[in-house]
């Protein structure tokens, strides 16, 4: 397996701060030294990112209930 990008990490913490820690996009934005519109932004691109990838699971997440 390859390492894993800069960007991918950024990525990675965005959504960690997000959804497991429960921050506000200020906070993150603080957090990262970036402002809340860029956090909110890139929020919505890698839930777009993630549901291209996984369709089918995207799906069977949203008839359970569950969401990102």
């Amino acid at each position: 397996m390859g390492r894993e990008g800069p960007k991918r990490r950024y990525e990675k913490q965005i959504l960690l701060l997000r959804v497991l820690e429960d921050k506000s996009f200020n906070e993150i934005g603080e957090i990262l030294d970036k402002s809340p519109a860029t956090m909110r932004k890139r929020f919505e691109r890698i839930k777009k990112k993630i549901g291209e990838k996984n369709p089918e699971e995207r799906k069977l997440d949203y008839e359970k209930g569950y969401s990102l």
